[in-house]
Parts: C-alpha cells; sequence; structure tokens
C-alpha cells in the first residue's frame, strides 16, 4: 500500500503554490456550514487525514473536519481548536464513524473539507483558479458534537472551483485494508460494542463485540490496547474475556470462538482497564462477525481506577479522550 493525496493541488501530499497566486476567503461566515471537494475515487483505499487550509479568521466556534462518502458522514476530525488564519492545519487524523467506515472502492462519490456551527466569524480557502468543484450544505444546525454534524442530502455546488483542502489516504495495493468481518482496530485504546448476538470482540477491536477495559484490576499490566474475545493472532498488547464482564446479557464458547448475545433491554459491562491518556477509539467485529450489529455503545473514565468506576456513562461516538482508566458497556434498547 502506498500514502496518496488527493483534492487541492499537491506534490507528494505537499500543497502547491495557487495558479493565480493568490488564495480568497468565503468571506465572514456566520451561519451553519459544511463544505467539502467533491472527489469520485479513481481506486479504493482507506481515509486517513485531511489537511485545512484557514481563511482571514480562523476563529471557529465547533469545527471538525469531515469525510462524506454519498451523503452520510464517515469519517471526522477532533474538535479544532488553535488554528491560526491563512495557513494549513497539517494532516489531521480522521476517526471512522462506524466500525470500516473510512474504507472506500472505486467510483464511491466522496467529499472532505470542514463542518462548523455559525457562532463566530470564521472563513475557509478558496481559489476560483484552481480544479475541483466545491460542495456545500447550509442547512441549520446546532450542537457542539459530532453527532449534530448534519448528513446533507442536498448538496449545493459552489461558483468558486477550489477549495483548500487535501485528503491523505492509503490505496488498497494488493488488499483492501478492512475484510467484511474485521472492523478496524483501535489503538492505544479499547474496543467495545454490543450486537444482538456477537461472536469474539476484541478490545481495540472486537470480533462481534469488542470493548476496551484493563482486564479485571491486573497490576501486572500497563496502558495499552486490548481485545476482548479473541486470542489468536491479535494486535493488541492485551487480551481479555468477555466473561470477565457482568451484566444481563450471555457470554458462550471460550478462545476465539467467545461471543456475547445481548436481547432487547440486556447489557453488558466489561472490567476496567488502563489505557493511558491517549485518544480511544472502540472497535468490533474486528476478528470475527457477529449478527444483528452491535446495540449502543457507552463508556466512562477517570484518572485512576476508582474514579472511572464512580464516573457517569456517557455515549460513544467516534473516538474519546481517555483520562488514564476506562470502562465500555453495551447495551440493547
Amino acid at each position: 500500500m502506498a500514502t496518496k493525496c488527493v483534492g487541492y493541488p499537491s506534490s507528494n501530499c505537499v500543497p502547491q503554490a495557487l495558479p493565480d497566486g493568490s488564495w480568497e476567503n468565503y468571506g465572514t461566515l456566520q451561519t451553519d456550514r459544511v463544505y467539502g471537494h467533491l472527489w469520485t475515487a479513481t481506486e479504493g483505499g482507506t481515509i486517513g487525514a485531511v489537511n485545512f487550509r484557514t481563511g482571514d479568521n480562523a476563529s471557529w466556534g465547533d469545527a471538525w473536519l469531515v469525510v462524506y462518502k454519498g451523503t452520510a458522514i464517515v469519517g471526522v476530525s477532533a474538535q479544532l481548536s488553535g488554528q491560526s488564519a491563512n495557513t494549513w492545519s497539517g494532516y489531521i487524523t480522521i476517526y471512522e464513524a462506524s466500525s470500516g467506515s473510512l474504507v472506500f472502492k472505486k467510483d464511491d462519490v466522496l467529499r472532505f473539507g470542514i463542518a462548523y456551527e455559525g457562532e463566530g466569524d470564521a472563513n475557509c480557502s478558496h481559489d476560483d483558479g484552481g480544479s475541483g468543484a466545491i460542495q456545500y450544505d447550509n442547512s441549520s444546525w446546532s450542537g457542539s458534537t459530532i453527532n449534530d454534524i448534519p448528513d446533507p442530502a442536498d448538496w449545493k455546488t459552489s461558483g468558486y472551483n477550489a477549495l483548500g483542502t487535501i485528503l491523505q489516504y492509503e490505496d488498497a495495493g494488493e488488499s483492501s485494508s478492512s475484510s467484511s468481518d474485521s472492523s478496524s482496530s483501535s489503538s492505544s485504546e479499547s474496543s467495545s460494542s454490543s450486537s444482538s448476538e456477537s461472536s469474539s470482540s476484541s478490545e481495540s477491536s472486537s470480533s462481534s463485540e469488542s470493548s476496551s477495559s484493563s482486564e479485571s484490576s491486573s497490576s501486572s499490566t500497563g496502558p495499552g490496547d486490548w481485545c476482548w474475545g479473541h486470542d489468536t493472532a491479535v494486535e493488541e498488547e492485551y487480551i481479555g474475556n468477555l466473561a470477565d464482564g457482568a451484566g444481563t446479557g450471555e457470554v458462550t464458547g471460550a478462545g476465539d470462538a467467545e461471543k456475547l448475545t445481548l436481547t432487547s433491554g440486556e447489557d453488558w459491562i466489561l472490567p476496567t482497564v488502563e489505557t493511558g491518556a491517549v485518544e480511544v477509539k472502540i472497535v468490533y467485529d474486528k476478528y470475527a462477525a457477529g449478527a444483528g450489529g452491535p446495540g449502543t455503545i457507552q463508556y466512562r473514565t477517570g484518572a485512576t481506577k476508582e474514579n472511572c468506576e464512580g464516573a457517569e456513562w456517557g455515549d460513544y461516538t467516534v473516538h474519546f479522550t481517555s483520562s488514564n482508566w476506562v470502562q465500555v458497556k453495551v447495551n440493547l434498547v
């Protein structure tokens, strides 16, 4: 596989000089907007990061770099902060919106750029002498999490030609980066998820269900990635059993055949694990396929194991910041 870039003209992923020598701004934007560069994929690959150029004012309110496939959001960055005016952001990691969502195939329609709630007077850069369609959506939306970002059904085409944004991706090479039954693994973090019936689960990623947590409270382990429900040839540093958790669901099997089954109203809580102070991504069905899809995934975090287990549950979306310890719960409503 090779790292490649598409969008605003670049050489080896380094932005090039403008054809007309100057940037312009999308004015003072005080309305909700999603701006994206339109690209019909010429090959398959896996989305990695987005580089974005600000305009004269970078006083963002709630803003994220985003990637859409068709009309659905498939990837999002951490919330933007501290951006300087008239500069490239550098390549900012894009996290999957759902398991495996960053994988695309030839002829998929991708849009990548920025989404923000219009509560400031920031602007982004465009160049009307470049190439490539800019599309946007100005539907009203409100919120401060990625769950509030809309999935525009009716993209509008801008009168300008190029947006200062570049998508970085890994081409598929000889083999696709994700298989039908394995979801992307979570790094420095743990994965968890429940399906109406899930087979082996692995922490960083769980096969049919995986969740992150530090195996019970073993003092012999340090911060790291966890895999739950699968033992053989895993990428994660630590391995745990789904059966080490507790709840109203049912765990059957052992080793690579372990799986968690939930029916409506049931839940399962995995042991508390030490991940370190890192961004955590939860993945399921990485090493084996489950059935019924994941349920609702929740997490809590704290600086100590005790603080974590006393914290409130939050709903998991794309990723979250661990305070050092993490516990994951899956529910089927």
